[in-house]
């Protein structure tokens, strides 16, 4: 509240204004001044993330971790409350809140966070986010949104990153030891000979992957034989498995004519 003091004189039959004081709490001014400020309400947005996994048995324990990046070129008006995001497994997952205090257009980047967990190829695609905010009567609100992948013009309704799985091959040898008891003459050790199957295969059938989980799941040496001179040991080649499962094999030592044994 202004107070205004007007000194009004009579000067010969002729009034004037001789004094005025604007006064407010014990200050003088030239004028009532009076300020306003005028703020909209601020508006909030959450960004959203979709992740798909591609293999098979994928595991569902994995997290992934993604960012989001303003544009240096943004208005003054964007507050992200957490740059990070992180999803378990495949699914939609968000971002913190974005919160806008002033109207305009602002771009936003979105990455995926390459992890370091065998198996996983990571999706290095740019995502842009664009985020058109305006004043609706004394309101902010959200105009518009797309996301838009790096080098593309079609949006899409969340950013999407997507992960291939496929577990490393392991390898392993069986290992046969050989035993032979009895006075063997001295250089006439025999030399004996071993076999590798597929359980349930039989002799001279075709060396092919069992069906585990309805597709072949691993790889058979070339070379299903394996020998040992005397008592000792000996390696078959590797067996090399593709997928998690139950495996069984059979291994048998050919019979031999050597006189003796």
């Amino acid at each position: 509240v202004w107070n205004l003091n007007i000194h009004v004189a009579d000067q010969g039959g002729k009034l004037v204004i001789e004094d005025v004081v604007y006064e407010q709490s014990g200050e003088e001014a030239d004028a009532a001044a009076f300020v306003n400020t005028y703020n909209p309400k601020e508006v909030s947005f959450t960004p959203q993330i979709t992740k798909r996994i591609e293999g098979d048995e994928t595991p569902d324990d994995r997290t992934f971790t993604f960012n989001i990046e303003a544009d240096a070129e943004n208005p003054e008006g964007a507050v992200l409350n957490n740059s990070k995001a992180v999803s378990v497994g495949a699914g939609l997952t968000n971002f913190d809140e974005i919160t806008f205090t002033k109207t305009g257009t602002y771009r936003f980047v979105i990455t995926e966070t390459a992890g370091e967990d065998l198996g996983y190829t990571y999706d290095g695609t740019k995502w842009i986010l664009s985020i058109q905010v305006e004043d609706t009567g004394g309101a902010l609100a959200v105009e518009s949104v797309e996301y838009t992948a790096e080098n593309q013009t079609e949006s899409a309704d969340h950013a999407t990153f997507e992960n291939t799985y496929d577990s490393e091959p392991v390898s392993y040898a069986p290992e046969v030891r050989k035993t032979v008891n009895g006075d063997v003459p001295e250089g006439e050790d025999q030399t004996f000979t071993f076999t590798l199957a597929e359980a349930g295969k039989t002799e001279g059938a075709e060396n092919e992957p069992a069906d585990i989980s309805g597709k072949a799941a691993f790889q058979m040496p070339e070379n299903t034989t394996a020998e040992v001179t005397g008592s000792g040991e000996t390696f078959f080649d590797e067996i090399v498995f593709d997928e998690a499962g139950d495996y069984s094999f059979e291994i048998r030592e050919e019979i031999g004519n050597v006189p003796g044994y």
